[in-house]
């Protein structure tokens, strides 16, 4: 077996992207760590392993991931788009709604900040008539998520 081991934070962050692309999230979430370490400027760096992060369920990391990205890139409308859907997955319909308004304001034009705002209208809309329905039915909370919405993606 071949070490690997790279030295600049470009480097890493390019075999952490590999690995993603695989979809070998551990592997991945160990060289964009060591990209940030090696250079913590690298915004795609962080942006990668929030990516990761949120791919793996682990949507408390992948926020406060996205949010050292928007310290170092704060009109980003790629990485409020990332951070909009972590609270699409989670649910926080509001709050996705007013990550891709502050995006908008930011980048009118920013199609990331577009999509963002659709999928968290969309899914909201999809899973209020669920829940409506639902409940009207068995007059109970449905198991409604927003990952059962999977045609969104």
């Amino acid at each position: 077996m071949v070490e690997i081991a790279p030295t600049s934070g470009l480097a890493a962050r390019s075999l952490a992207n590999a690995y993603r692309l695989s979809e070998r999230y551990n592997d991945a979430i160990r060289w964009f760590e060591t990209s940030i370490k090696l250079d913590p400027n690298l915004v795609g760096a962080h942006n990668g392993l929030g990516n990761c992060h949120r791919e793996t369920g682990n949507f408390a990391a992948a926020i406060a991931v996205y949010q050292n990205a928007l310290a170092l890139d704060p009109s980003s409308a790629e990485i409020l788009y990332n951070l909009a859907i972590v609270h699409v997955d989670m649910g926080r319909f509001d709050d996705a709604l007013a990550i891709a308004e502050q995006a908008l304001k930011e980048q009118p034009d920013a199609a990331w900040a577009h999509l963002a705002r659709g999928k968290a209208l969309a899914v909201k809309r999809v899973t209020k008539k669920h829940w409506q329905h639902t409940r009207k039915e068995s007059n109970s909370i449905p198991p409604m998520s927003a990952a059962s919405c999977c045609w969104l993606e």
